[in-house]
């Protein structure tokens, strides 16, 4: 306290003239003599803004970037491709007419499902142009396997099984491989040969789980 005192008394001594005890006053010679000189500002105000204000370039400092979903662009525009389904549907129905709801639900898991099959088929470097080649083949395995219609909950438990496990473990997608594996559907991957889509090529670029 003493020392605070004495240089508190020194400053004072060699404020300029004219500057007023309370520091708010400006002298002719310059700028008067203020109590932040000691102490410098003890406003709260300026002290939480400048710890709760956030980067400019940071609008959440602190938390990760969120990371970008990629997007998947199908081969066929949506409406063509369920116009396709629809007629499809409508084929093997045609001795038992669906009620137009469960119909157009059919549609709509048909739609997600072949969507979720075509993006796994195009990762495992099959052709894109052979893809839509066999499109109505492989719908034909996928969908109508014994020549007719599943009900309504065995597509929708067929899709939700690509949604909890995965595409490439769901049954749709392993009947696929079967069908490719017997050479009874033929589909031309990128670098390998025509005729060479046998079950050896697939053991080979396939998971342990499609050889049982």
């Amino acid at each position: 306290m003493v020392f605070v005192g004495l240089d508190l008394e020194n400053k004072m001594m060699m404020a300029p003239s004219g500057a007023s005890g309370s520091g708010s006053g400006e002298s002719a010679g310059g700028r008067g003599f203020r109590w932040t000189d000691l102490f410098g500002s003890s406003s709260p105000g300026n002290s939480e803004a400048s710890l709760n204000q956030p980067a400019p370039d940071s609008p959440n400092p602190g938390e990760p970037a969120a990371p970008i979903a990629e997007v998947y662009h199908p081969l066929q525009e949506d409406g063509q491709r369920r116009r396709e389904l629809s007629d499809r549907l409508s084929i093997n129905t045609i001795k038992r007419p669906l009620p137009e709801d469960i119909y157009g639900a059919i549609i709509e898991t048909q739609f997600q499902t072949e969507l979720k099959i075509e993006e796994a088929l195009r990762s495992d470097r099959v052709q894109e142009d052979s893809i839509l080649e066999k499109r109505h083949q492989i719908r034909g395995v996928l969908f109508y396997p014994k020549g007719r219609a599943f009900s309504l909950a065995t597509y929708l438990d067929h899709l939700k099984q690509i949604e909890n496990q995965g595409t490439h473990r769901s049954l749709p997608y392993k009947r696929l491989m079967d069908e490719i594996s017997q050479e009874k559907l033929e589909l031309a991957f990128d670098g390998i040969k025509k005729g060479e889509t046998g079950r050896a090529h697939l053991c080979q670029r396939h998971s342990p789980f499609y050889l049982s």
